[in-house]
């Protein structure tokens, strides 16, 4: 009986041994063929110091909309109107005040690139912009979504996207 336990105790070691020669052979055989692949392709290296830098000119512009108009869902539905056009919303939440007649923009940054490129989509007129310097860092200009939302005409093209607004 013996002779069947060390008979067992050998064939363990030897399926062990095995098993550790085919995982270094599998370890050697990637090594050498990684090696061959690098010899072969020399000329294909990328140098990282020099790579092509693509000069882009745009201006981001960021805004937070805010619902003022007490209509639920409507600051989300202006929201993904201006991301579906380019324009990067920040923040999308209540105003101060659920009771806000007109809707307006305030502007928080004197540059008249980022306001040419919003006003583009919101098309909104002189009297309803609000020139505010402060400066916060997550949000150039913001949408007060006023009562008056229906009269607009970035309400009426919300409409033709597909956006159901009326909530009853």
């Amino acid at each position: 009986m013996q002779n069947k336990e060390k008979n067992t105790g050998r064939n363990y070691q030897k399926w062990l041994f095995n098993i550790a020669i085919v995982c270094i052979a599998t370890v050697v055989i990637g090594f050498v063929f990684s090696a061959g692949q690098r010899l072969i392709n020399q000329d294909k290296k990328i140098d990282l110091n020099q790579t092509d830098v693509v000069q882009k000119n745009y201006t981001p512009v960021m805004v937070e909309v805010l619902n003022g108009c007490g209509v639920s869902g409507m600051a989300g539905k202006f929201s993904n109107y201006l991301r579906k056009k380019g324009i990067d919303v920040s923040y999308t939440g209540n105003a101060e005040s659920m009771d806000n007649k007109k809707t307006y923009l305030v502007q928080r940054v004197k540059n008249k690139d980022k306001f040419k490129i919003l006003n583009k989509v919101l098309n909104f007129s002189k009297q309803r912009v609000q020139v505010k310097d402060t400066a916060t860092p997550h949000t150039d200009f913001t949408l007060v979504i006023g009562k008056d939302y229906k009269e607009l005409e970035i309400y009426q093209k919300i409409i033709k996207t597909g956006e159901n607004l009326s909530k009853k």
